[in-house]
């Protein structure tokens, strides 16, 4: 069987799914081929059931996040508001109650997101000193925020020559644990070195300017999604992307492998997925980047020995529960440990009951999925560019250059789809 599409995009991830729907939106016929059967890869919306046979859906992302423009851009820009979106659904993305940070010694902080109610709450805990020292620190991020942004989170980081250019800005030699010791103060240290631990990699080896978590958390504060009535999962995300592909007539093959790329004359000319000889001039590899390269051959040779000096990012081990009791709103305990962070976010259900969600990094374990481990600053352009140096072959994903956070994949997805977009307008 053959068939042609303008577009192939290789996994049904968020990255994928996010160049999916933009690209349908720009009128281009866009299939996805997607290994698994269900939507948003390690993300996908599960069913947890219970001692006593209920059956609950559950997912692996965070039950909070901090940097929502990337959803609404994602959402207006594949044809229709988010706020129109979410509305038709019946949810909506709310203020999130602050996290609870529990210590090494059994000593609680509440963190709020203000700036200036921080600065209260840190100087009655710690002193004026520590809390000018945080201020001045996430200053100092804030600024960083503003240089990273053109460096493959808001446009493409396409080499060397562009990221030297804000090497004197981004301080490349200090680690986050650089920025924790710079702090003095055992509690935000713990809180600092978090950042590093959340993109799956050691403080000591991950660039300073992963705290930037920190900056974003301030700047945007914390969301949630919630119904009428109270707090639910953060995959609702994915289920309304999912809706939005069939919207746009993505055409989805689930359960199938993609076992070869045709390269004619060093240009990408398809794809053999399952049994099916698929012509592309474009495809988005949004599924491990190893697979991809594997395939291209003698194509990508530089980009896959960089690949190669790279590893896997630590991706939690996450647990759910059912708890009897009832509870009136959403909660996040952060509890720091000497091995990275147990966050368990829990939320009310509507029959009385709460659900338990536990992310645990220091019994994690590597998972290409989440992405590649910090090792030093020169980890950034080892990781893969959008455009690989294969004409008409792109790839997004929690690996590319602008990050493994949530709100970064999706924005890969989003600069795969202006690439190809570019190419098929030509």
């Amino acid at each position: 069987m053959t068939e042609s599409y303008d577009v192939v995009v290789v996994g049904g991830t968020l990255a994928g799914m996010a160049a999916a729907a933009r690209l349908a939106k720009n009128r281009h016929t866009v299939l996805l081929v997607n290994p698994g059967r269900h939507l948003g890869g390690r993300l996908s919306p599960y069913e947890l059931i219970s001692d006593d046979s209920d059956v609950v859906t559950v997912d692996a992302m965070p039950g909070m996040i901090t940097f929502p423009a990337p959803w609404r851009d994602l959402f207006r820009k594949s044809g229709r508001a988010f706020a129109d979106e979410t509305s038709r659904a019946g949810v909506s993305l709310v203020p999130a109650p602050a996290a609870r940070h529990v210590f090494d010694d059994d000593s609680e902080l509440v963190m709020p997101t203000d700036r200036g109610v921080q600065h209260t709450v840190l100087s009655r805990a710690y002193g004026v000193a520590a809390a000018d020292r945080w201020r001045d620190l996430v200053d100092h991020l804030d600024d960083q925020w503003q240089t990273l942004r053109p460096l493959g989170r808001e446009a493409e980081l396409a080499g060397r020559q562009q990221f030297e250019a804000a090497r004197r800005e981004l301080d490349p030699k200090r680690t986050v644990a650089d920025l924790a010791a710079s702090i003095d103060e055992p509690h935000l240290a713990a809180m600092i070195n978090n950042s590093a631990w959340l993109l799956g990699s050691d403080p000591r080896h991950a660039p300073g300017w992963c705290a930037v978590h920190l900056s974003a958390e301030r700047r945007f504060g914390r969301w949630m999604m919630a119904d009428a009535e109270r707090p639910v999962r953060t995959s609702t995300l994915i289920d309304l992307l999912a809706e939005r592909l069939g919207q746009r007539r993505v055409q989805v093959l689930p359960d199938t492998d993609v076992s070869k790329i045709n390269i004619v004359d060093g240009r990408i000319a398809g794809v053999v997925a399952g049994a099916a000889e698929i012509a592309t001039p474009a495809v988005v590899w949004a599924s491990e980047p190893r697979g991809a390269y594997d395939l291209l051959g003698r194509g990508g040779g530089a980009e896959r020995r960089a690949l190669g000096r790279t590893r896997p990012a630590v991706a939690p081990a996450v647990s759910h529960r059912l708890i009897a009791k009832s509870i009136e709103e959403a909660t996040e305990t952060v509890r720091h440990t000497a091995g990275g962070p147990i966050i368990t976010w829990t939320r009310p259900l509507p029959d009385g009951r709460t659900l338990e969600s536990i992310h645990d990094w220091p019994a994690g374990a590597p998972d290409p999925a989440a992405g590649i481990a910090w090792r030093g600053a020169r980890t950034t352009l080892r990781r893969p560019p959008i455009r690989s140096s294969v004409d008409g072959m792109y790839l997004a994903g929690p690996w590319s250059r602008g990050g493994a956070d949530l709100s970064h994949t999706v924005l890969s997805g989003a600069l795969a789809s202006y690439a190809v977009h570019d190419q098929l307008a030509d």
